[in-house]
């Protein structure tokens, strides 16, 4: 986003948020990392065993 755009503050700070839950899935064991960022996009993950868990409980 144009960082000149009304919205760039707004947009920053959920990217921001966003990054902060990640590191928090991942710092938790419910997530790994299967391809590493690249510039282009970030990483790509999936649940661990312990995720997938998590999800069924939070499904339950």
């Amino acid at each position: 986003m144009d960082e000149n755009h009304p919205g760039h503050e707004a947009w920053t700070e959920r990217q921001m948020a966003w990054y902060g839950v990640s590191i928090s899935l991942w710092k938790q064991g419910l997530v790994r990392v299967v391809v590493s960022a690249d510039g282009s996009r970030g990483d790509l993950v999936e649940p661990t065993d312990e995720g997938r868990a998590a999800l069924a409980v939070a499904d339950a």
